[in-house]
Formats: structure tokens, C-alpha cells, sequence
């Protein structure tokens, strides 16, 4: 809602969402998306400081996987479905997702919607196969959890990105640790 506001449109945006804070039924509301949304929120003081902002790190491959494998037994648990997946399904999500968490989340979810409508009990590489496809609309050569040299998929500019924030964080922090 934020990308397509011009400024009349956006100041009128977080007037409303102030509106909504406010009164004798505030409401509670939670932002989630993208580092620009933070950017939007603290153009308002007032708006900005009703928002508490919280930046999960990025999820690194071998730093999360023993976490992510947990999480999705959890949800598969939760939905009643046995698990029967890959060792690498782990890395493979961490790379669909592009290294966020949300992302992940949203994968597993629509992995696990694929396994209940199939109906087989159990959660599987193809039910990650099928939420890859609907969401990336992805032919089949180029979805990753079919391939077996799935890292070689170029994901687009967002993991590119990712790729260069890290290396420039990294380089940051050298920096910094130089000067001190």
C-alpha cells in the first residue's frame, strides 16, 4: 500500500493507522514485509514511536537448519502430518525463502495447505515443489525443490542483494573493528 502512495496519499495513510491506535478500541498493528516499512512509520514521530520494530536476522545456512527442521516438524505436527523429507530440505527453504524468515514461514504454510489437500498424511518435497511453483511461478526445470543443483538457481536481484548486504556488513564491521 505504501509503494504506489504519492506523499498526500502516504501522510493520509499514517494518519489513519495513528486513528486506529487511538481512542477507546485501539488497535494493535503489526507491520511486516520489508526494512521500508520502518522507513514509512518513522517519517510520523508520533506514528514511530507507537511502533515497536523488530529485524530478525537473516537465516544462514548450518547456523538454522537444526531450527527450521524443528519448525517444520512442529507445524507438520500441528496440521497431523508425518514428515517424509529430504536431508537438505533445510537448505533448500532457507534458500527459497532468500535467507528471511518470514518468507520461510509462508513457504511451509503453503507446503503444508498442498499436503492436506493431497490428502497423503505426510508432508513431502513435492508439497515444497507445489508452493514453490504457485508462488514463484516457476517452470519445473527451475524449481529448486526439484533440482538437485537447486543453489545453482539464480532466485533474482533479492538474493543477489542479500548476497552483496552481507558482503558489505562484513566489510563494515572489519572496518569498524580496524578503527578501534
Amino acid at each position: 500500500m505504501f509503494r504506489s502512495a504519492n506523499a498526500a496519499e502516504l501522510n493520509s495513510m499514517l494518519k489513519m493507522l495513528k486513528s486506529l491506535m487511538q481512542g477507546a478500541h485501539p488497535v494493535v498493528l503489526i507491520l511486516s514485509g520489508t526494512e521500508m516499512l520502518g522507513d514509512i512509520t518513522a517519517q510520523d514521530p508520533q506514528n514511530d514511536r507507537r511502533f515497536t520494530k523488530i529485524m530478525p536476522r537473516d537465516l544462514d545456512f548450518g547456523v538454522d537448519n537444526e531450527q527450521v527442521d524443528a519448525l517444520v516438524q512442529h507445524y507438520a505436527d500441528e496440521a497431523g502430518l508425518k514428515v517424509r523429507l529430504g536431508d537438505d530440505l533445510s537448505n533448500r527453504l532457507i534458500y527459497a525463502s532468500r535467507f528471511r524468515f518470514g518468507r520461510m514461514v509462508d513457504y511451509l504454510i503453503h507446503a503444508i495447505e498442498a499436503a492436506l489437500i493431497r490428502d497423503a498424511g505426510s508432508l513431502e518435497m513435492e508439497d515444497f515443489a507445489e508452493a514453490w511453483a504457485a508462488q514463484e511461478s516457476c517452470a519445473p526445470h527451475e524449481n529448486l525443490f526439484e533440482r538437485h543443483d537447486w543453489a545453482d538457481i539464480p532466485l533474482d536481484r533479492i538474493a543477489k542483494e542479500h548476497a552483496e548486504a552481507v558482503s558489505s556488513k562484513s566489510a563494515s564491521t572489519r572496518k569498524a573493528r580496524k578503527k578501534k
